[in-house]
């Protein structure tokens, strides 16, 4: 039977089930991407990547620091794609010829988690830490900041926290400086649930969450902080631990004791 003949609302349904990523699946990720049948639909046709995209952007997965840059490249590209259609939109006002621009795709009302990080990586990429590369370093600070601060759920391995801890700094010195304008505009972050994973110890990157300004700011509005313990990794045996229910032990680290609630 053709998949051409079947109602559009139904096809729609079978694209979007199949373009769901594979968390659970049995096999590594280092051998199968979660992500591939989702990537590979989106090479189907430009409606059926509409149709995909939200699916592969509900969850985001940046286990490892080469996940972490090519999310941030694809941001610049969106911010690229952004700019062609606000252009587009002038021009249409005017009467003028559209350029095309079927890639541009808002991706942060579409995400709604995001796990960033594994247990014992550095998730900055090598480059990014040399000094040379700072203004890198800042633009992608800048271009990551609003989509990750806009995610509902996030989950950050421990040696994530620095880094995120650097998005909030952004974040809150841009509300800061419209605030300073006159402007009472709301929190910079839409983030109402944070899971912390890995090896954990108080002080370091903790210090730079808990004791700023802004980090103390984060950590009130939040409703839930959950801790994995140092054996909870983002990987596919965690995922298929919770898909069978299977039960894990806990204990609650003194750094989590001291938060100014």
């Amino acid at each position: 039977f053709p998949f051409t003949n079947l109602p559009a609302e139904l096809a729609l349904l079978i694209l979007k089930y199949a373009a769901q990523p594979t968390f659970d699946q049995t096999d590594k990720y280092e051998t199968k991407s979660p992500y591939s049948s989702t990537l590979a639909l989106c090479q189907v046709s430009k409606a059926v990547r509409r149709v995909a995209l939200p699916e592969l952007l509900h969850t985001i997965s940046l286990p490892k620091s080469e996940n972490l840059r090519m999310f941030v490249d694809a941001l610049c590209m969106q911010q690229e794609y952004a700019e062609i259609q606000k252009q587009n939109e002038s021009r249409l006002e005017c009467g003028e010829e559209q350029t095309q621009n079927d890639l541009y795709f808002d991706y942060t009302p579409h995400i709604h988690k995001m796990w960033i990080g594994c247990s014992g990586a550095n998730i900055v990429p090598d480059h990014l830490l040399h000094p040379d590369y700072a203004p890198a370093r800042k633009l992608a600070i800048s271009v990551l900041t609003p989509v990750l601060l806009a995610t509902p759920s996030l989950a950050l391995a421990w040696t994530s926290l620095g880094f995120f801890s650097e998005c909030l700094e952004h974040a809150w010195k841009s509300h800061a400086d419209t605030n300073a304008n006159g402007e009472h505009s709301p929190r910079p972050w839409n983030t109402k649930s944070l899971t912390l994973s890995g090896e954990t110890t108080a002080g370091g990157q903790w210090e730079l969450l808990k004791d700023t300004p802004q980090g103390s700011a984060f950590l009130a509005s939040i409703s839930h902080l959950t801790y994995g313990s140092h054996t909870t990794a983002f990987d596919h045996f965690l995922f298929i631990s919770m898909s069978h229910g299977l039960p894990r032990s806990y204990h609650l680290p003194s750094w989590m004791k001291s938060i100014p609630w």
